[in-house]
Parts: C-alpha cells; structure tokens; sequence
C-alpha cells in the first residue's frame, strides 16, 4: 500500500496527536463533522494537509489519536481516493437544488447498482448506468429531464459503478477488519464507515477516550451496529429541521459554540429522553418536549443556520434509560407504562414525531465506555427548507 501511494515510510504519513481533555465530549462523525461540532466539544478528523480547507475541522475542535485504523484514513486521504458514501452523493444532490425526496432517489441508485452486480459486467461504462437509471423513468418523465440533470447522472455515474464493483460481503470485511487490514477496508465502497466503528474502538482503548458515533443515514448504521443481544432504546426525532451542512459555515459553528445558552437548548431536545422523562406523565411530556422543540429551533434561526427536514435519532443503552429487566419485558408493559404510548405511532408535537422503540444490537461495555449513548443518525429525508 505505502509503494502503490509513492511514500517512503509510515512516519511521513502521520501527524501530531491531539486529545481532548478528560471532561470533554467527544464524536466519531466521518462526513458529518459540523452537525457534531454543535453538540460535542471535540470531533475526529484529521489536520487540513489531508484535508480541502472548506472541510477542514479547526484545530480547536477537531482530535486526533494516530492508532491503526486513523493512520488507514490518512492514507486513503493521502491517496485522493473518494471514500465514497451516502454523504457524498447528498452534497452531489444539494448542489442541483431539485425539489425531490433524497431518501427515493437513493433507492433508485442502490436498484441501478443491483443491476450493474447482476449483469457482472466487468467494466461497465458510464453510459450502462445511465441508460439503467433512464429506465427507470416513463416517457413522459423522461421528455422532462433538464439536461443538468443529465450531467448529475454523469458525474454521480463513477462514484455508483465504484460502488457496485466493490460491494463486499460482511465476513469479508470482518475477517479484514480482525487482521488490522484498514488499508484494504478502505477500499471498499461501505468501508469508512466500518473504520469510523474501528477508531472508536482504537481510541478507547489506547486512551480511555469515550466517543460516540454518528452517521448520516439508518443504513451505515445498521451496517457497523448489527443485530445482537444488547438491549438498546431508539429515542426518535422525525419530521424534524436538522441542521443544512451544505450551508453551514465554521464561523457559524465557531459563533453558535460560544452561545452556552442556545447550545444547552440544542442539545436538551436532542437528547429529549432524559432523566426528566422517565416517571412522568403523558400531558407532562409532550408539555416539556414542545417547550424544548421551541427552544430549539429558536436557537439555530437566532444564529442564522439553516435547517432541512430529516429524522434525528440516538441509540442509548437500555439498562442506563429503564434498567435492564423492564427492556427485556418490552416498553409498553409493565415497569414503565408512561414510555409505552411514545412506542409505535408515537407523539405528534406540531410537524414533529417523536416517539421510542426497542431492539438488539451488537456491542461491548468496552467499546460504549461509561456513556450510555450508543450511536446517533442525522439522515436528511427532504431537500424542503425548513427556515
């Protein structure tokens, strides 16, 4: 790998080591730095000589800890090989301005890539993946298809076939993965998101650094957090206006870091399932939970940032929320009644929905740490501004 990249040593790759303090947050948040840079006081990147300038996280946010799979990611930084994920295509998409919902226009793109795998062509051609996703459309649709649209297709057209080519199955990536083979993670199209779980666990364990994840959709999640026999709390937020990336600035977050009080309110309805919950009843929680709703979008349009509508969510360890016997029974009977109306259909509070669910993941106590958040989702579903 070092040859193929023309560098002499591992030692010209790394870079100084930069730790949070013992009292300060901390997030793994590969492609969704700005959104953890609001809630967290410290977030993973590396320094801007990997890095363009308009991504790079400053010095005073961002950490670095130098273990394997974090000198991985130089590497592949190092190489200007695209690290392709969700992410990147939303950005893609931003950039057209297109009045569509993000989450069926990637369902389209994941069909297409179906189709390119089954044909098992070697080397498809731009054109191939074109034509597939031209199928798609009726004729009508088709008549109506703006030729900047068309250069979308072609310039997306790369990053799907890499994609579809380099679709790994989930005991290959383990097996790499066991054998400290970040390298060649890297080179599969899920595979940042896989080293993202990797550096969590590396940092924890090199420096007893607790660190949260977060991903930009439900599916990259699902892929690192798979089913197991730890009990987890799902504490949803949908429907909501989260954070614009796309026209976020790190003078903003700079700005909005220094504003104590709003960042408090940003963060108390993103972690709405709290202490303050738990034993309380139903009128009282959709009371606290509209008042928090209120605060928080006061506090972006306050400092300007913009929102899109999305679905927020945080997985937290159930024993920490309800204690452990009462998960295992289910939240909607008994032990903790109150939480069960929140289950299934959940509570509408103005055009947000919020609402709890249970499940199984895998996972240790020591790759959480003591926290009791597992992982969060930010994933955007509408282009719609919301302010």
């Amino acid at each position: 790998m070092l040859n193929s990249l023309g560098i002499r040593s591992v030692q010209e790759i790394k870079e100084k080591i930069i730790l949070p303090h013992p009292k300060e947050s901390v997030a793994i948040a590969l492609g969704r730095e700005k959104i953890a840079a609001i809630c967290y006081d410290r977030v993973w990147s590396p320094s801007a000589q990997w890095r363009s300038p308009r991504q790079s996280v400053p010095d005073s946010i961002r950490f670095y800890g130098g273990t394997a799979p974090e000198l991985a990611m130089l590497k592949a930084l190092h190489a200007k090989e695209p690290l392709i994920d969700e992410l990147e295509l939303q950005n893609k998409f931003y950039l057209m301005q297109r009045n569509l919902v993000e989450i069926e226009f990637f369902r389209l793109l994941i069909e297409c890539c179906a189709e390119l795998r089954e044909k098992a062509l070697p080397e498809p051609s731009f054109d191939e993946l074109k034509e597939i996703i031209l199928d798609k459309f009726d004729d009508v649709e088709r008549s109506s298809i703006s030729s900047d649209f068309m250069d979308f297709i072609g310039s997306i057209a790369p990053i799907c076939i890499h994609a579809s080519i380099r679709q790994p199955d989930g005991d290959l990536i383990n097996n790499l993965i066991n054998k400290n083979n970040f390298d060649e993670v890297l080179k599969h199209s899920c595979g940042e998101s896989y080293v993202q779980r990797e550096i969590t666990r590396s940092v924890i364990k090199a420096y007893g650094i607790n660190t949260v994840n977060i991903y930009g959709s439900e599916n990259t999640r699902m892929k690192e957090f798979t089913e197991g026999d730890r009990r987890v709390v799902v504490a949803s937020l949908e429907g909501i206006g989260i954070i614009d990336e796309t026209t976020l600035t790190w003078e903003q977050i700079l700005d909005f870091r220094k504003d104590t009080n709003a960042r408090h309110k940003y963060i108390r309805f993103l972690h709405w399932l709290d202490k303050d919950m738990i034993g309380r009843s139903p009128a009282y929680i959709e009371d606290e939970i509209s008042l928090r709703l209120q605060d928080y979008e006061r506090s972006l349009k306050n400092h300007g940032i913009k929102t899109v509508i999305g679905t927020v969510s945080e997985v937290l360890d159930g024993k920490y929320i309800i204690g452990s016997s009462s998960i295992v029974a289910g939240l909607s009977l008994s032990g903790h009644p109150v939480l069960g109306f929140l289950v299934g259909a959940g509570l509408l509070i103005g055009k947000v929905v919020i609402k709890i669910s249970e499940t199984a993941l895998s996972f240790d106590d020591n790759e959480l740490g003591i926290n009791s958040e597992v992982s969060w989702v930010y994933e955007v579903k509408e282009l719609s501004k919301r302010q």
